[in-house]
């Protein structure tokens, strides 16, 4: 719902650096005469939170907080970066979707998908569908993930009765539906203000360059959450910064540490420990040999599934 609306706004507004940053915050100065709203977005990694809320908890009609208003962005990302640019205004409307809305929000479960949440006055509300209640399909499509549940209801157009199946405390069940109509936002107009644009990018940001220079981490792919660096002498390699959020920080990996194994083979360098780490997927379960203070130890680590929510 709203991340979506929010995303095509941070677009908007040239903000499509999360391929970059490890971690950024978007600060959202919303001008109208006198009065000033600062709205504070912080990305980190698959995680969105606005002004302290989860993204998925905003409502699609609060970007008609945006309508016709002089709009300030700056980011301020975790390795030093710096971003602004001019204010500008933009004109939003909402429209009906053609395709249906049932109105949950779902999450991957073992025989279908866990209703997170259900959305007052849908068609899931209506029809009696509870948060906790697993869909397993709709009509005769089977249901295993949120996309699957995503293509389904997709395939439909507002006011079309469907068959739901779910589980209720392990026992099946079935239910009609008729499907609602979905508001998106569109942008109609975007107009900027005279000035100039400011970007810094540090000395110290993690870009390498050379015949075959290394990418930085893309989304989507499993991180650890550590910086680090070579030795000046001998093999491993030396934690400079721990990300508390991300796995390595939650297992206890700590500044200073140097890593000397990954699950039983020899870490040397840098590049050593990137090429293994990129092989990583979801679920990993590791074991990092490090030296910490010089005595030896060892540490698990795990790779978090991500979830796939939706709303519907």
């Amino acid at each position: 719902m709203y991340t979506k609306q929010f995303s095509i706004l941070l677009f908007a507004a040239g903000l499509s650096i999360s391929a970059i940053a490890q971690k950024e915050e978007k600060e959202i100065i919303i001008k109208d005469g006198k009065k000033t709203e600062t709205m504070k977005i912080l990305v980190d990694g698959d995680k969105v939170t606005i002004n302290g809320v989860p993204s998925d908890k905003w409502k699609d009609e609060d970007i008609e907080k945006f309508r016709n208003k002089k709009i300030i962005v700056n980011v301020h990302g975790k390795n030093g970066m710096d971003f602004d640019m001019p204010p500008f205004e933009i004109e939003t409307e909402m429209i009906h979707s053609n395709t249906g809305f049932l109105g949950v929000i779902t999450e991957k479960a073992d025989k279908g998908v866990l209703i997170k949440e259900v959305t007052k006055e849908s068609a899931a509300a209506k029809a009696g569908l509870q948060k906790n209640d697993i869909i397993t399909k709709v009509n005769d499509t089977k249901i295993e993930n949120s996309d699957d549940l995503i293509k389904a209801i997709g395939a439909f157009k507002p006011d079309t009765k469907i068959n739901i199946s779910y589980l209720r405390d392990a026992k099946e069940n079935t239910v009609s539906a008729i499907l609602g109509k979905r508001m998106e936002t569109n942008i109609r107009k975007f107009k900027m203000d005279k000035g100039d644009f400011n970007f810094k990018m540090p000395n110290s940001f993690p870009f390498e360059f050379g015949e075959n220079p290394p990418m930085p981490p893309m989304p989507g792919r499993p991180r650890l959450g550590i910086d680090i660096q070579d030795l000046e002498e001998g093999s491993g390699v030396k934690i400079t910064d721990v990300d508390e959020d991300l796995p390595a920080g939650k297992a206890g990996l700590k500044e200073d540490d140097i890593i000397t194994e990954l699950n039983g083979k020899e870490i040397k360098s840098v590049d050593d420990l990137r090429s293994k780490v990129k092989e990583l997927k979801e679920g990993d379960a590791l074991k990092l040999g490090i030296k910490r203070n010089g005595k030896s130890q060892t540490i698990d680590l795990k790779i978090p599934k991500k979830l796939k929510r939706a709303n519907l």
